[in-house]
């Protein structure tokens, strides 16, 4: 076993409370993710970690590139989650992007939350997204953010945000959320273009982070953040193999994406200083 794992995940896996929610609700409530096949062995420790949430999901959507799992076997620890309602499916490949891409399109009313595939996240998670959810309900809640910096009006390297940014606790325009905490979407809060697929090939390909920050922002949808995490949730040993983190944030990538993204768009500074107006329940 991996030795991240936490040793009660495998003494209790077939406990029937680690299961989906089953009471009635008036909304839906999405977990999905994408993975890779470097990392489709140890995959089932993630969900495990979101079967165990003390605000449970509806569904738990995994969707798997059929160009990148062609003639791949999926493993028996993946597979028999699905007997406690994990849905595997298959799609064409947009990359990370496949993490929302596909659940958003085929479930518009839905509300969404993305996470990574190689974390194990703690079991108030979800429900420290849904706190924020019924406090800023047409906000975008994010467990983690980084603060947008620009300087003598020119937007700085990624690398020299202000990391894990705690400061501004309303819903804002100056955050980026950071998809690997978990980030919850009400429905209906992202843009048409979006889902443009070629525009997602030619901008954004590599960093779904940005793509979908600057559709938020043009869709004058804000981002909003707590105190509650305020470090990275543990990561499963032997992931980072293949990570688009040491790609994106220290090899310069995301700050080409970002200058391309922000081009096309016609983005400035003052549209990230934007005033919000703060919609509570």
């Amino acid at each position: 076993m991996n030795k991240t794992v936490p040793k009660y995940y495998a003494d209790t896996q077939s406990d029937s409370k680690y299961a989906l929610n089953n009471n009635k609700r008036d909304f839906e409530l999405i977990v999905t993710l994408t993975t890779i096949p470097s990392r489709i062995d140890n995959i089932w420790i993630t969900l495990e970690s979101i079967f165990r949430q003390s605000y449970k999901p509806d569904r738990i959507m995994l969707w798997l590139s059929d160009e990148e799992f062609n003639g791949i076997v999926l493993p028996n620890s993946l597979l028999q989650l699905k007997a406690r309602g994990l849905e595997i499916n298959y799609c064409e490949n947009l990359r990370s992007h496949n993490k929302y891409y596909h659940t958003v399109v085929n479930n518009p009313n839905a509300t969404i939350i993305t996470v990574d595939d190689d974390i194990i996240y703690t079991e108030n998670m979800i429900a420290n997204l849904m706190q924020m959810h019924t406090e800023f309900p047409g906000a975008v809640c994010s467990n983690m953010t980084h603060l947008v910096t620009y300087q003598d009006g020119k937007l700085v390297p990624y690398v020299k945000w202000k990391p894990t940014y705690k400061k501004i606790l309303k819903p804002t325009h100056r955050l980026i959320q950071l998809g690997v905490c978990g980030v919850l979407y009400p429905p209906k809060v992202l843009p048409e273009v979006c889902f443009d697929k070629a525009l997602i090939r030619e901008l954004s390909y590599g960093s779904d982070d940005v793509w979908l920050n600057t559709m938020c922002l043009i869709n004058n949808t804000p981002i909003v953040t707590n105190k509650t995490f305020n470090k990275y949730f543990l990561t499963i040993s032997g992931s980072q193999k293949v990570s688009l983190l040491a790609i994106n944030s220290f090899q310069g990538r995301k700050d080409k994406i970002l200058e391309a993204v922000h081009r096309y768009f016609k983005i400035t500074e003052q549209d990230f200083n934007k005033e919000v107006k703060i919609n509570t329940k």
